[in-house]
C-alpha cells in the first residue's frame, strides 16, 4: 500500500496544493514532472490575488 507524506498539510492550503499535486503525479502516470515550482507558485498567486482584488472590488 503507497503511503502519502504530508509535508504541509497543517493548513487549508497546504492541504489543497498537497491534493492538487497528488492529483497532477497521478495523472502524469509515470511521466517525468517538469517546472513544479514555477507551476505551483504562478497558480497559488493567482488564486491569491484574484481573492484579493474581489473582495475588495478592484477589477
Amino acid at each position: 500500500m503507497k503511503r502519502s507524506i504530508r509535508l504541509n498539510g497543517t493548513n487549508e492550503i497546504g492541504r489543497s496544493v498537497e491534493k492538487s499535486l497528488e492529483e497532477y503525479f497521478r495523472k502524469l502516470d509515470g511521466e517525468m514532472p517538469h517546472g513544479i515550482y514555477d507551476m505551483v507558485i504562478t497558480n497559488v498567486e493567482r488564486s491569491l490575488l484574484a481573492s484579493k482584488l474581489s473582495k475588495y472590488g478592484i477589477r
